[in-house]
This record gives C-alpha cells, sequence and structure tokens, in this order.
C-alpha cells in the first residue's frame, strides 16, 4: 500500500505514514476488486493539506486571547499599562504567553477552539495522547519558525516559508520534528459563518477602540 499524501510505499499493518506522518487508510479488497470511486476521495481529505485553514485557526486562537487578555487587564483597570506599552511589543509578548497557553489546551483538551472551529486535528503519529512537552515543544517551534516571534516582518517572512514548506513537502518542519501529523475535515457553512462574523467583529472593535 502506499501513503495517500505523499506516495511512500507503506507497511500494509501501519497507522501512520514514516515519511511524511499522514493517517494510512486500510482497504480490504479481492484481487479482482477496484477501490469504489466514492471512497478515493475520502482517502484523499486524510492527507489534505490546508496551510490557509490552518492560518485562520491559529489566528482565531491567538485573537480569541488577546481579547480574554484585554478584557481581564481592562478588569483589573490596567488601562495605564496598555496605553503606555507599545503595540508591537504588547504583541510579542501576548503572542509568547500564548504558547504556553496553547499547549496547556492540546495536553489537556487535545484541541485549541480554533483547530476545532476549523476541525483541524493535531494528533501524535503513535496515536497517543499529546502531552504537555509535546505540546509545548511543538508551540515553540511555531512560535520561532511559524510566527516569527510576532515581530510584523519577522512573521510574514517565517508564514510565506512554511507556506511553501507545507504545500512543497506536505508537512511543516515543527510537525515532522514532533512527531504530529494534521488531518482537515469538512468545516460546513455554520461554522464559516461563526468565523466569519468573529474576525469582522474583531476588526470592529479594534478600529473602535482606536478612535476612542
Amino acid at each position: 500500500m502506499f501513503c495517500s499524501r505523499c506516495g511512500t510505499p507503506a507497511d500494509q499493518h501501519a497507522k501512520f505514514c514514516l515519511k511524511c506522518g499522514a493517517q494510512l487508510m486500510h482497504i480490504e479488497q479481492s484481487a479482482h476488486e477496484s477501490v469504489n470511486a466514492e471512497v478515493y476521495p475520502s482517502l484523499k481529505e486524510v492527507g489534505l493539506v490546508r496551510p490557509w485553514v490552518r492560518y485562520w485557526a491559529r489566528i482565531f486562537d491567538i485573537y480569541v486571547f488577546c481579547l480574554a487578555v484585554g478584557f481581564i487587564l481592562g478588569m483589573f483597570e490596567f488601562e495605564e499599562f496598555l496605553d503606555n506599552t507599545n503595540d508591537v511589543a504588547l504583541g510579542m509578548i501576548l503572542v509568547f504567553i500564548w504558547i504556553l497557553v496553547e499547549a496547556i489546551l492540546l495536553s489537556s483538551f487535545q484541541t485549541t477552539p480554533g483547530k476545532w472551529l476549523f476541525k483541524t486535528k493535531l494528533t501524535t503519529i503513535s496515536g497517543e495522547q499529546i502531552n504537555f512537552s509535546q505540546a509545548f515543544s511543538r508551540s515553540l517551534k511555531v512560535w520561532w519558525r511559524g510566527l516569527g516571534t510576532g515581530f510584523p516582518i519577522a512573521t510574514l517572512i517565517t508564514h510565506i516559508i512554511a507556506y511553501k514548506n507545507l504545500t512543497r513537502d506536505g508537512i511543516t518542519s515543527w510537525d515532522r520534528e514532533s512527531g504530529f501529523t494534521v488531518t482537515h475535515a469538512k468545516i460546513g457553512i455554520p461554522r464559516v459563518i461563526v468565523a466569519v462574523a468573529f474576525f469582522v467583529g474583531f476588526f470592529i472593535f479594534v478600529a473602535i477602540g482606536g478612535n476612542v
């Protein structure tokens, strides 16, 4: 049998591809049977590479986290701290703190709000549950290689590099090194509407806040 993502030959008893980490699908068939045409697309979906879905899932997580932090700081009257802190520096601090929060969420619930909303599933190649050490190690690599530490120009560069690597190899460097695989399911219209409504609302909130 072969991996549906990268085409690498795989052991018939293996659950994941040793090269790219994609989950392998096993189909029992006789020598005279062919794969049902309606089944094959679902096999391809397992190894589907969707960099933009992954991007928006992560941005959703970061924006939700920033809103939560802003709300908490507002409750405890830290407006002066927010007003006197450089926006870029504050953004970099929040992105760094987020990697710790993400690791806690992944090790506790095996997902994050953004991954859940965009039906993006992160699993270990071994099939075991994600522990904190694994999640934190991966998040650190994403923070450095994928988010560029949150510094605007560095973030743009690392996003472009990560996009090219993912579309070319079918897996990011941090997932390959950390032993993770990412799969996607059909998102559906209701979730798309929720995501669009959130981002529109977020940008309106930011615009109004900037004019106050």
